[in-house]
């Protein structure tokens, strides 16, 4: 997920977006995503753990998460913070020469492809996962409490995010099922504690340059199609004419517009 654009404050643009759109931002980057290739340290020590069972004995080793590079395809399946994996393994003795010394390896995740149904969309999705999202798909029961129910910072795909912001919008709007009242209410009682408000729905997931572009798609819908002074002068007829129908305005014989010779004497032989 992006952090912070450089010069955001600088930005106009940036300043006009909806607060609870930054605070979505803050949130992202506050907090950390669930760590997936390691296990955190359970104890309640920082950085140490107990190395024998039997003794008790501690020894403090760093707790360093594994930080995976991200894969191309990662933003258009579900990865589930799955990426490419770069370290070390120690050989086996029959099989290489310079046995206990380490060489470096990569390790990548499972990737297939398979299709879900979602109760809200109303669809059949066929999207490209790995191992691990699947079995979380799995283990929250389909594919739509999975992208509602997840921490937004576990998702880590644009994918992802399309289909929760579209999913809280038909939430938001009840728009899923409209020939079947019955599936409908079922569908909702199960999703409705996920609703938010259309108005924050509709910006979940944005990047800054999706959120910058739909804020100027608002800016420019509220202006006005005619010049104000145009605006103004219809208003003033509008005004004169309501003040003649109630005959408070007196019917003025207009005069004729000075001539050029009228105009040059009363400003400089005057």
């Amino acid at each position: 997920m992006q952090s912070f654009p450089r010069g955001w404050l600088k930005n106009p643009w940036t300043r006009m977006l909806p607060d609870h759109y930054l605070r979505h931002r803050l949130e992202l980057m506050r907090t950390p995503s669930t760590r997936v290739h390691d296990d955190p340290n359970p104890g309640t020590l920082l950085d140490y753990k107990i190395t024998d069972p039997d003794t008790l004995r501690i020894e403090r080793v760093a707790d360093v998460p594994i930080r995976p590079d991200p894969l191309e395809a990662a933003n258009q399946g579900l990865f589930a913070g799955e990426g490419l994996v770069k370290g070390f393994k120690l050989p086996r003795k029959k099989l290489h020469e310079r046995a206990g010394h380490r060489v470096p390896d990569i390790w990548v995740p499972n990737i297939f492809r398979a299709t879900f149904y979602s109760e809200v969309l109303d669809k059949y999705l066929s999207i490209i996962v790995t191992e691990h999202a699947l079995k979380m798909i799995d283990e929250l029961y389909g594919i739509d409490h999975y992208i509602l129910r997840t921490p937004i910072q576990d998702l880590q795909s644009d994918l992802a995010l399309q289909l929760r912001r579209k999913m809280l919008i038909a939430l938001a709007t009840k728009s899923f099922h409209p020939s079947d009242p019955e599936k409908a209410r079922i569908v909702y009682d199960s999703y409705k504690d996920c609703e938010i408000p259309l108005q924050e729905a509709e910006w979940i997931g944005l990047s800054w340059s999706q959120a910058i572009e739909k804020q100027q798609k608002l800016n420019f819908q509220s202006y006005e199609d005619q010049p104000m002074k145009i605006r103004l002068a219809k208003e003033l007829l509008e005004r004169l004419d309501e003040l003649k129908v109630k005959g408070q305005l007196s019917e003025a014989t207009p005069s004729p517009p000075p001539t050029l010779w009228n105009r040059i004497k009363g400003k400089f032989l005057s």
